[in-house]
């Protein structure tokens, strides 16, 4: 089983900070795409920038489903 539990499928990493507090992870083909963070907020000019690529590869970044953790 891979770390999102029940799908399975070849993930890429497509981008990731020097730190290792944010990856963009994209699926085998343009249905899947996750932006993984170690805090439950993600500033602004990381999550445009990481939208940014997604729309160049192809994404479809205005479909994506946002989890909010709270205040």
């Amino acid at each position: 089983m891979n770390l999102y539990g029940y799908f399975y499928g070849g993930d890429n990493v497509i981008r990731l900070d020097k730190d290792y507090q944010y990856a963009l992870i994209a699926g085998s083909k343009l249905k899947y795409l996750w932006i993984l963070s170690r805090t439950t907020n993600i500033p602004d000019d990381i999550t445009e920038s990481y939208l940014a690529t997604a729309r160049s590869i192809g994404y479809k970044t205005e479909e994506l489903i946002w989890v909010y953790h709270g205040e």
